[in-house]
C-alpha cells in the first residue's frame, strides 16, 4: 500500500503530538509504503504555496491512499485533491465539533483568536466535499447532514505507553492535575476550581498548559489523579497519557475516549478501575474526588493503565489498526 500522509508542519515539540507519532508507526509496518508531507503554516505565502508542492508529487507518483490531517492542511490543497479523485483520500478528523456564535460570545474575553476561525461551521464542513471518507473519534463530530455517508468512527490515536510509564507510588499529599489554564473555559477550569474548594481535604492543584513537552512524563509522575471536565472533546490524548501513567481519572462524560468506554464498561465497573465518569456540575465532581482522595489515603493503586492495554489503545497497537482500516477502504472502491 503507497500511502500519502499530509500533516501540519510542527513549529515546535508539543506534548500532544500523536499524529506525527501515527505518521513514524504507519510507516515501519510491512505493507506500507509511506511519503510525508507537511502544510507549511508559516505565513499566507507559504501557506498558499502549499497547493504547488503537493500538485508536483500528485503529478510524479501514484498513491493507493491519501491520508489528510486536520482542517487547516485541508483548506489550501482542495483544488489539487479533487484533480486527483482517482486515489482514495480519506480525512483525520481530530478538531472539535462546531460550538458555535453563541458559545464565542458567552466566553468572547477568553477564547484566543484562532479560535473565531476554529469553531464556526463553514470552517470545518467545506473540506468535507473533497474527501472520500471522513474518519471521526467521535459520533458528535458528524454534523454535517448532506456528508453523513462519509463518516467513519476509527480510533487513529494512541499513546506512547513507554514514554508514559505507570506511577506505582500513591502515598504522600495528594496532588490533582488539571491539563489546562483559566484561559481554556470549555475545558471546564471554573468547575475544577470551584469543586476542589468545596471539598473538606486540599489536594493540591497542578494547572498544565505550560510544561515543555519532555517534562510531560515527571509531570503525570507528581501527580495522582487527572481532573479533565471538557464541555466536549473528541478523544483526549490527556487522558490517554494520564491512563497510560495510571493515574485516577475523574472525568466528563463529554470526552470522546470517556464516552468510548462508557460504552464498554457499566459506571462500577470503571469505578473499580479508578475511572470517575462525572456529571459538569459540582456535587457530582466532589463526590468522585472525595472517593478517590479516601482510596489514595488507603494507598490503593489504579488499574487504568491495565485498562489501556486491554483495549489496545497504546500507538502501536493503534497503527495496526489504522493500516487495517485503510486497506479494507480501498477494498470498499
Amino acid at each position: 500500500m503507497k500511502l500519502l500522509f499530509i500533516s501540519k508542519k510542527k513549529k515546535g515539540v508539543n506534548w500532544s503530538d500523536s499524529i506525527d507519532l501515527l505518521r513514524e508507526d504507519l510507516a515501519a509496518l510491512e505493507g506500507v509504503e509511506l511519503l510525508g508531507f507537511e502544510v507549511d503554516t508559516g505565513g499566507l505565502n507559504n501557506y498558499l504555496g502549499n497547493s504547488k508542492r503537493l500538485s508536483e508529487i500528485l503529478n510524479e507518483q501514484d498513491f493507493d491512499v491519501i491520508l489528510v490531517h486536520h482542517v487547516i492542511c485541508a483548506w489550501p490543497l482542495g483544488k489539487v485533491i479533487k484533480k486527483f479523485r482517482g486515489t482514495k483520500v480519506i480525512a483525520l478528523h481530530e478538531t472539535e465539533p462546531v460550538l458555535g456564535f453563541s458559545y464565542l460570545l458567552k466566553n468572547i474575553f477568553r477564547l484566543p483568536l484562532k479560535h473565531w476561525i476554529r469553531f464556526p461551521g463553514y470552517w470545518n464542513s467545506r473540506p468535507l466535499h473533497w474527501f472520500d471518507q471522513v474518519w471521526i473519534l467521535s459520533k458528535k463530530q458528524a454534523l454535517f447532514k448532506g456528508s453523513m455517508e462519509k463518516y467513519k468512527q476509527v480510533n487513529f490515536l494512541g499513546v506512547d505507553e513507554q514514554r508514559f510509564q505507570a506511577k506505582t507510588d500513591f502515598g504522600g499529599n495528594p496532588k490533582v492535575f488539571f491539563p489546562f489554564g483559566p484561559e481554556r473555559a470549555e475545558k471546564g477550569y471554573s468547575l475544577a476550581f470551584e469543586s476542589l474548594n468545596g471539598l473538606q481535604a486540599k489536594p493540591e492543584l497542578i494547572l498544565g498548559g505550560n510544561f515543555p513537552f519532555e517534562k510531560m512524563p515527571a509531570v503525570y509522575k507528581s501527580c495522582q489523579v487527572l481532573l479533565l471536565l471538557s464541555l466536549f472533546e473528541t478523544y483526549s490524548l490527556v487522558v490517554l497519557e494520564a491512563m497510560a501513567s495510571n493515574l485516577f481519572l475523574v472525568v466528563s462524560k463529554g470526552i470522546g475516549l470517556v464516552e468510548q468506554l462508557s460504552n464498554l464498561y457499566t459506571k462500577n465497573e470503571l469505578k473499580d478501575l479508578g475511572v470517575y465518569v462525572v456529571e459538569r456540575e459540582p456535587s457530582s465532581i466532589c463526590k468522585a474526588l472525595e472517593e478517590v482522595l479516601l482510596r489514595i489515603e488507603k494507598e490503593e493503586i489504579p488499574k487504568t493503565r491495565e485498562l489501556l492495554l486491554r483495549e489496545a489503545l497504546d500507538r502501536k497497537a493503534v497503527a495496526k489498526w489504522v493500516k487495517n482500516e485503510l486497506i479494507k477502504s480501498m477494498e470498499d472502491e
